[in-house]
């Protein structure tokens, strides 16, 4: 038995990513609403997420359902860096480390991994980004 899931959907392929094909997806979700057919659960919590996000910023809007590219020049990390090294210092902490031991063991580690690696602020926003994520049951 499949799960039902919020929207009224039951559970999609992961595979097919929205944030993959941005347009595409819009114009799926707005040939849903025409025709009053339920959205699909990741697709609805993909706009969700992008308009609860955005606090009223249509630029914010944009970038959040990656129409608009980011602000700033691009990162030379993956952006799923977040969820692996701020879920990495998590474990540490977990694991009894300190705070500001558990990120120089990240730090260490992904100087091996990165001819310049993240600075400090960067691990602990990622740390706090993974917190805020798994606090508010996005994970």
């Amino acid at each position: 038995m499949m799960a039902l899931l919020p929207y009224g959907g039951f559970c999609c392929d992961v595979a097919d990513d929205p944030r993959d094909n941005p347009w595409k997806t819009l114009k799926t979700i707005q040939q849903n609403l025409e025709k009053c057919e339920e959205l699909r659960p990741d697709h609805a919590r993909w706009l969700g997420n992008a308009i609860e996000r955005c606090h009223d910023d249509p630029n914010t809007f944009l970038r959040l359902l990656g129409i608009k590219k980011p602000k700033g020049k691009p990162s030379p990390f993956p952006l799923d860096s977040w969820l692996e090294y701020g879920q990495r210092i998590c474990a540490l902490e977990g694991d009894g480390e300190t705070p500001e031991h558990a990120i120089s063991i990240v730090l260490d580690e992904l100087a091996k991994l990165y001819q310049v690696p993240p600075d400090r602020r960067t691990l602990q926003r990622w740390r706090d980004v993974y917190r805020s994520a798994e606090e508010t049951g996005y994970l």
